[in-house]
């Protein structure tokens, strides 16, 4: 004999499906074309409350760094945030010197933590994806950050193209075998260990485009 089901069972049981279902079940009900997905708040990026006009520097290589220290020397009321990628700086100028144990590795590698204490601005270690210039807002992975004053450093890269090279096989041959140690500190290391394994013959070493 068949079990005869109640009306609250039947509406338990219906309404687990309907909600299984999701909207791809709702979609066909009446007034289901006027729902709208709700608007997800931006993340802000987690930073001190702001101080003052607050000036936002993207990228810390020399320019960078420079800015916002001056930026807050010459004005103390500029509240200066220093938006980087990277963890920490390491210099290029005199990485021949280190080359040939001149001097050692800590000569080159700085500490951005330190500079920013040192210069009583704010380091964000962040990558930056985007800016609103209407809205004034950088967007970076961690969050958003309003600005009144903004300054783009973003530093160098490499031209490849402009020295014939037209495939990708080959760029990432040049970067990784033969690279021109002017951006990361991995490039450096890897240098020293060519100038270091160097059997004789003729090194050449010269500014890339």
């Amino acid at each position: 004999m068949r079990k005869k089901i109640s009306r609250r069972d039947f509406l338990k049981v219906s309404g687990a499906g309907l909600a299984s279902a999701g909207m791809a079940g709702l979609a066909g009900l009446p007034g289901a074309a006027e729902a709208k997905p709700k608007t997800i708040a931006a993340k802000k990026a987690y930073l001190p409350k702001v101080k003052g006009p607050r000036v936002v520097v993207v990228g810390a290589g020399t320019a960078g760094l420079t800015i916002a220290k001056y930026l807050k020397k010459e004005n103390s009321k500029f509240d200066v945030v220093l938006v980087e990628k990277r963890s920490s700086y390491t210099s290029c100028f005199t990485s021949n010197l280190w080359y040939a144990d001149v001097i050692n590795l800590e000569f080159l590698a700085h500490s951005f933590l330190d500079a920013a204490k040192n210069g009583g601005y704010t380091f964000f270690n962040a990558t930056c994806t985007g800016i609103d210039r209407s809205a004034r807002m950088v967007q970076t992975d961690q969050g958003e950050i309003a600005y009144e004053y903004l300054v783009l450093a973003p530093g160098i890269d490499y031209d490849y193209g402009r020295i014939g090279v037209k495939d990708a096989d080959t760029e990432y041959r040049l970067r990784t075998e033969y690279p021109a140690g002017w951006i990361m500190g991995t490039e450096h290391v890897s240098i020293k260990r060519k100038v270091q394994n160097f059997k004789g013959g003729v090194f050449v070493q010269t500014v890339p485009s």
